[in-house]
């Protein structure tokens, strides 16, 4: 199941340095004409790559940079019978019925933006056996050919993606369960070297953020014990993620920006300048192109949540 884009979420889209990913993929009108004709075994191969996926989204009018080819872009598809946005939403809808195997039930949008107009095709994913492009034979049909929606682009199924794709229908979901704490002190005044700790530990940075504190604030949250469990709950995520800083060293570096706790939490009502334990190239957390980071707090728990269109990573 995928969401259905409106012009919002399409113009969001464009402004990301990642316009296009497992799910998205943008095409300019151009590259679907051949000899004055549409391409059809091009448009196949994405229907049925990205419901053998995820599903996903195809979107003619954008060009990968973002910008829109303009206006009455469709018109060159007209038959003089009917309008070129008539003629290649029939043919888009006819090609996913009669020569996909299982049928697939696409969805097609027209925009008409004021920077252009485009057409969204909604591929959703599939519910049962693969989807495959066919030739048909008479009544029967002759051959099929597997594809699949990968970071590359849209490839051929191979005979083990194939043999798992016929048993199984939801991605796999790996979880792997393991412990990262971080020690202090029974009196909370202070955190152990980290020499002392052998996990993922956070344990210097920890430290600063503890002394980084105004003298006032920190003799507050000392006197409370509820204070004392919300501070380390909420600053433990930050400590953790600059820990891992210098862990991970991307080819590309992709990195993106660790943002300020939110004005609601316990630590970013705290008067302090936060700023200074995250600033420079501190701020900045190396990680897969496309990932997206999040923080969350609730009640004496934490969570940061790694997500990417490949995967998703917890740590609690």
């Amino acid at each position: 199941m995928i969401f259905i884009l409106d012009e919002e979420e399409i113009l969001n889209l464009i402004k990301k340095k990642d316009k296009e990913n497992i799910k998205i993929e943008l095409k300019n009108t151009q590259k679907l004409i051949s000899n004055e004709k549409i391409k059809v075994k091009e448009i196949q191969k994405y229907i049925v790559g990205f419901a053998n996926r995820l599903g996903g989204f195809l979107i003619f009018g954008i060009n990968d940079d973002g910008t829109f080819e303009g206006e009455n872009i469709f018109e060159k598809f007209s038959d003089g019978k009917k309008s070129g946005i008539d003629k290649i939403k029939e043919r888009i809808e006819q090609l996913s019925s009669d020569k996909i195997s299982p049928q697939v039930s696409i969805t097609i949008n027209h925009f008409k933006l004021e920077r252009g107009e485009i057409l969204v095709v909604e591929i959703p994913q599939r519910t049962g056996k693969p989807h495959a492009i066919i030739k048909r034979s008479g009544t029967g049909i002759k051959s099929r050919k597997y594809y699949i929606r990968t970071s590359h682009g849209i490839n051929t199924v191979s005979d083990e993606q194939l043999e798992w794709m016929f048993s199984n229908i939801e991605v796999p979901e790996i979880t792997h369960e393991c412990k990262i704490a971080i020690n202090c002190y029974r009196d909370f005044g202070g955190v152990l070297p980290s020499r002392a700790i052998l996990q993922p530990d956070g344990i210097r940075e920890l430290h600063d953020f503890i002394h980084g504190l105004p003298e006032e604030e920190w003799e507050n949250i000392k006197k409370d014990n509820d204070k004392k469990i919300k501070f380390l709950t909420e600053v433990v995520p930050y400590a953790i993620l600059q820990s891992l800083q210098g862990q991970y060293y991307p080819k590309d570096e992709n990195y993106i920006f660790l943002s300020n706790p939110s004005n609601e939490s316990f630590i970013g009502e705290i008067e302090w300048d936060f700023d200074q334990f995250i600033k420079g190239d501190i701020r900045k957390i190396y990680v897969p192109e496309g990932t997206e980071i999040n923080i969350k707090h609730n009640d004496r728990k934490s969570e940061i949540k790694f997500r990417n269109d490949n995967f998703e990573l917890y740590i609690k």
